[in-house]
């Protein structure tokens, strides 16, 4: 059935001033002995931990400083817990400065190892079954300021039903949100008017995410925006027409959704003059699941540096683009944008070739260690790197990439060589 939200709006009362002091509080009730924790005296948790202590929760402000006996920049960190859960959804939240990876046993869960400010929060929703499980961290510092924060809530299935909605005094979701509540749908004619008195008319923008119960299955999503929107399923980008126009309907299938909870988050920007946001999906087919295995998380920049906060975030099956001399997502452009793609991979022993070829400049990186280094603009060419006594187990491997102009394409991948 079409699950339509047509109801009216009922706005509930502001939670931002209570909401992390809650969650520190549901982090420090597990009853374990605390997070077992190790430095390293460099960004890659390279070579040997040279601190290893146990701490009772992360919740660190170093400043310009930095934990004793390290530097306080180009420092890196990894902490391991043990948490018993009694089955059902779990939130899991992080703030840092800079780089941030979370795992529960081995499922990556956020993913956020590059250079940034300690200002969003990231989270990331998962269905435990009753048991315990391993919760790992891992963090590294650049320069500057050096800030991080975990903490995670069960999510009752009363609040599932909610979306929690921010919203920003201008159109690019940029700086804090000036208001955070919550909606029972995201359905809105706001007209010529504004959402809220601390907002203006023209030229907002708003950030909508919220837990659904799927049962397993294919999906398709809508949404009728006046101007523009995108919607993710688990940071999977489903729907991106991140444009300035009139009202019109877009929709986006995902399929191979497991049963359980999921994170829906829409974005939508308002320019000027009509203002319009609804979202909906359906089930269009059933069945058992394949999931896809270890995809490349993707996140797209639109400008040729990595710069900032990226525009749109996927989880990619390969990296094997041919987009000639179109934008990869309407959100970017066709021109001039960069990309990173990061996977955690299991490989054996031995010496590793790396391939990749690129228009126009690529890099890549295994553990923090360059394997390829061609920079630099040029026309589609072969780039090959060589890592020699990789050790068993798993590893981290890196690709960035940058567009100048014209075609615009990447394939990528690694061979074994003995």
């Amino acid at each position: 059935m079409l699950s339509r939200l047509w109801s009216t709006i009922l706005c509930s009362a502001l939670v931002a001033a209570a909401f992390l002091p809650f969650a520190h509080g549901v982090a420090a009730q597990t009853g374990d002995r605390g997070w077992s924790a190790e430095y390293w005296p460099n960004p890659n948790l390279a070579g040997g931990p040279i601190l290893r202590t146990t701490v009772p929760e992360i919740n660190f402000e170093w400043g310009l400083g930095g934990p004793a006996d390290l530097p306080s920049d180009n420092f890196s960190a990894r902490f391991t817990r043990q948490v018993t859960f009694p089955g059902g959804p779990v939130r899991f939240f992080a703030r840092s400065d800079d780089g941030i990876r979370l795992w529960v046993n081995d499922r990556l869960l956020i993913d956020h190892w590059y250079d940034h400010p300690a200002g969003e929060v990231y989270a990331a929703n998962i269905s435990l079954a009753p048991g315990t499980y391993t919760i790992r961290v891992e963090y590294y510092e650049r320069f500057d300021r050096a800030h991080l924060q975990v903490w995670w809530e069960t999510v009752p299935v009363e609040a599932l039903s909610d979306w929690t909605a921010q919203y920003w005094a201008n159109q690019d979701l940029r700086g804090d949100p000036v208001l955070v509540t919550r909606v029972p749908e995201v359905n809105f004619h706001w007209g010529w008017d504004s959402p809220a008195a601390v907002l203006p008319s023209d030229r907002f923008s708003a950030r909508f995410t919220r837990t659904v119960m799927f049962p397993a299955g294919d999906y398709r999503f809508y949404a009728r925006a006046d101007d523009g929107g995108r919607v993710w399923i688990d940071n999977w980008l489903v729907i991106d027409e991140w444009r300035v126009g009139t009202a019109t309907l877009f929709q986006g299938d995902f399929l191979r959704v497991g049963t359980g909870a999921h994170v829906v988050q829409v974005e939508y920007f308002e320019q000027t003059e009509d203002a319009m946001l609804q979202v909906w999906w359906e089930r269009i087919g059933g069945g058992e699941v394949t999931p896809i295995r270890d995809p490349w998380v993707g996140q797209y920049f639109a400008n040729p540096n990595l710069q900032g906060e990226p525009v749109v975030i996927t989880a990619d099956p390969t990296i094997a683009y041919n987009w000639g001399v179109n934008a990869p997502y309407a959100s970017l452009p066709a021109d001039n944008f960069s990309v990173r793609w990061t996977k955690t991979v299991t490989l054996s022993a031995g010496d590793y070739e790396f391939i990749a070829e690129a228009d126009d400049g690529v890099r890549v990186f295994l553990d923090g260690w360059t394997v390829i280094d061609n920079w630099q603009d040029g026309a589609f060419r072969t780039s090959r790197g060589t890592f020699r006594n990789v050790g068993a187990g798993p590893h981290t491997v890196t690709v960035e990439y940058y567009e100048r102009t014209g075609g615009a394409a990447i394939n990528f991948g690694w061979n074994r060589l003995r």
